[in-house]
């Protein structure tokens, strides 16, 4: 298992894919000082269909998917005043076990990878 901190966004990252999301540069500098070396994330999708916004804005498991992909920082660039734009790869798919309060506003999540996880399970 591995801690990372756990972003959740609209659009979803796969494994080998890149993408751009825009942060606040406090979530950046917050989340970069618990990524660990290289600096890595995970990257969720949001239930765009959940209806209770308390649950949203508690980014608890259920209002996410359970896989996931971890991503390393490929760029970020200034994108706005108090905004960064990440670009981020993805590396692998991984399975959600727990998320907890990091410091600052950060999710940070327990996560197992999705292939160990199926060896595990088998036969």
């Amino acid at each position: 298992m591995s801690i990372h901190p756990l972003l959740i966004e609209a659009n979803h990252l796969l494994p080998d894919g890149v993408n751009t999301y825009v942060v606040s540069e406090l979530f950046y500098l917050d989340a970069l000082s618990q990524a660990g070396e290289p600096p890595r994330l995970l990257v969720a999708m949001r239930d765009l269909g959940e209806s209770n916004t308390q649950a949203r804005a508690e980014q608890r498991p259920a209002a996410i998917s359970p896989i996931v992909t971890l991503c390393q920082v490929a760029d970020f660039n200034r994108h706005r005043p108090q905004q960064i734009a990440l670009t981020l790869q993805g590396i692998e798919s991984v399975k959600v076990e727990t998320i907890e309060m990091g410091e600052g506003e950060i999710n940070l999540s327990t996560s197992c990878s999705v292939t160990k996880m199926a060896t595990s399970n088998g036969p």
